[in-house]
């Protein structure tokens, strides 16, 4: 009597824990099962339920192994949604040469599984000029379904392409967060992340010549931070007011923590939204490629400028000789 009174109890516990990681299965097979980058942990945590809810059928021997069995696809389907929730979902922009994180996750310290890397690579199409407004095409659907598929997820960015589509991705990701920014060393070969600051470190400001006497429809915004834009290199925008960006020493990979990006960002945007009765921006920039994605994020179609961001060319008598319209009715727009 007490040992089918004790079995039977024990049958009603192992029927109560095992309704407990039924509902938790099905709720996560629900919600992350049908999205590809949840297959395997779905598929484990519906093999794991079927095995248990198969079980309740049986009377002998079988029934204790299909439960334990069903026990352990359910926590390990578990244990990999809980994993590949944490999963960083980079995304690399790829414009004058392929340099992937996964060739150099070492230097990052990243665990090999524990990233997955979305690239955009345009670096044959940008060898064509008539091809921009494909580029452009491709950057927006990609980015589109990057935005979509990561919503749940950390997400970081790299990239190393010109500027003008690097600030136009930005816009259409518009203020979708990222967590982490990844720069490539060209000293060091390697790539490092964006730090946090902390008190006791300095950077660099960032600082303008902008006065309030402007009288023209048109600016240009030159921002000199790993080289100097000089005057000579404007001669394209004739008779048309400068307001200079710079910092004290020009130099590669000025920008090493993310509260500096923020700040450079918001000085710039702060003065583009100030100067809003100018008909349209001319923007130049010679900047890394986190600043470049900041400002495009912040860029406004309603209380801005019209803003062209302008594709340097070292080897061109004009040295801006290409645009990207950035908001308002004409964006995405091309000028030559």
């Amino acid at each position: 009597m007490i040992s089918e009174l004790f079995s039977q109890n024990k049958i009603y516990f192992l029927l109560f824990i095992s309704i407990c990681f039924i509902l938790i299965g099905f709720i996560l097979f629900i919600i992350f099962g049908t999205k590809k980058e949840k297959s395997i942990s779905g598929t484990l945590i519906t093999a794991g339920l079927g095995l248990i809810t198969k079980s309740f059928d049986g009377t002998n021997n079988i029934w204790y192994w299909q439960t334990i069995t069903g026990f352990i696809l359910l926590i390990v389907g578990i244990y990999l949604f809980v994993y590949d929730k944490n999963k960083l979902y980079i995304l690399n922009i790829n414009g004058y040469y392929d340099r992937r994180i996964e060739t150099n996750f070492k230097d990052l310290r990243l665990d090999s599984f524990g990233f997955k890397e979305i690239i955009m690579d345009f670096v044959r199409l940008f060898k064509e000029d008539s091809l921009k407004k494909i580029i452009l095409d491709e950057l927006t659907e990609k980015i589109k379904r990057f935005i979509n598929e990561t919503k749940q997820f950390k997400r970081a960015y790299t990239g190393i392409a010109p500027i003008p589509f690097i600030i136009y991705s930005g816009k259409v990701m518009a203020r979708e967060h990222l967590d982490e920014y990844f720069e490539w060393d060209k000293k060091s070969k390697k790539y490092y992340k964006l730090k946090r600051k902390y008190p006791w470190n300095k950077y660099p400001k960032l600082i303008n010549d902008y006065t309030n006497n402007i009288n023209s429809e048109e600016i240009v915004i030159a921002i000199s931070i790993t080289q100097e834009i000089k005057n000579c290199d404007l001669n394209q925008f004739e008779n048309i007011p400068v307001i200079n960006f710079k910092v004290k020493e020009n130099q590669d990979n000025v920008i090493i923590y993310k509260k500096q990006l923020f700040e450079y960002t918001n000085e710039i945007i702060n003065l583009i939204e100030k100067v809003n009765n100018i008909k349209k921006i001319h923007l130049v920039c010679a900047c890394q490629s986190c600043l470049a994605l900041e400002l495009g994020q912040r860029i406004d179609d309603t209380r801005m400028s019209e803003i062209v961001s302008y594709h340097y060319s070292a080897n061109n008598d004009k040295k801006y000789p290409w645009g990207i319209i950035l908001n308002g009715n004409n964006f995405g727009n091309i000028i030559e």
